[in-house]
């Protein structure tokens, strides 16, 4: 069965909220294990953001914008094929 698009409004909401002012988001419990873990928690947010905006679902521009400045900017210093290859995914979808 579909998803109500209320319930995937909410978790944009939710995600949105959880970005921090950079742009990037982080999970303050894993940041200790790796320091790569914000690139990549931000480039699979960014994606599944820019793939809901695609479906329809409202996500505000500057969310997708700013999270995406974060990861074109790491992208020419971090070799993280996981944060390059949703970057590639969500400049071309």
């Amino acid at each position: 069965t579909p998803i109500d698009n209320e319930l995937l409004l909410r978790l944009v909401r939710h995600l949105e909220k959880q970005q921090k002012p950079d742009g990037s988001w982080a999970d303050p419990k894993s940041m200790l294990s790796s320091p790569r873990q914000p690139l990549l928690l931000t480039a699979s947010i960014v994606r599944a953001l820019s793939v809901a905006s695609k479906s329809g679902v409202a996500v505000g521009e500057s969310t997708l914008s700013t999270g995406l400045h974060v990861l074109s900017q790491a992208a020419g210093s971090v070799d993280e094929p996981y944060m390059l290859a949703n970057l590639l995914l969500t400049a071309i979808d």
